[in-house]
C-alpha cells in the first residue's frame, strides 16, 4: 500500500500545485493575462500526413496573432523540427 500510496500523493499534491501557480494564466479573456516580453511557441506540423491543416498548428498562430494584436507579447521564440531540408516547422509559422 505505502508503495502506491505516496507516488499518488505526490502525484495529487503535484497537480495542486500547478493549478494554483497557473490559476492567473488560465483565461480566455486577454486582457486579464500579463504583457510578457517573449512568448515561445512550440514547432508543430503545418499539414498532418493525411492532408489536412493542423488544428493545434492553427490554433497556436491564431492565439499568437490575437495576443499581439492586444499587444500583450513582444516577441516570439519559434521552436521546431528542421532535420531534414524538405521539412522545417519554425519556417511554417513565419
Amino acid at each position: 500500500m505505502f508503495f502506491f500510496g505516496l507516488p499518488l500523493l505526490i502525484l495529487i499534491w503535484a497537480n495542486i500545485r500547478i493549478e494554483i501557480a497557473s490559476d492567473a494564466y488560465v483565461t480566455s479573456d486577454i486582457e486579464k493575462l500579463p504583457n510578457v516580453k517573449v512568448w515561445v511557441i512550440p514547432g508543430t506540423k503545418k499539414v498532418l500526413a493525411i492532408g489536412y491543416i493542423n488544428r493545434y498548428f492553427q490554433y497556436i498562430i491564431d492565439a499568437a496573432v490575437r495576443h499581439y494584436e492586444a499587444r500583450k507579447v513582444k516577441h516570439f521564440l519559434v521552436s521546431g523540427n528542421n532535420g531534414r531540408k524538405d521539412y522545417n516547422e519554425a519556417k511554417d509559422m513565419r
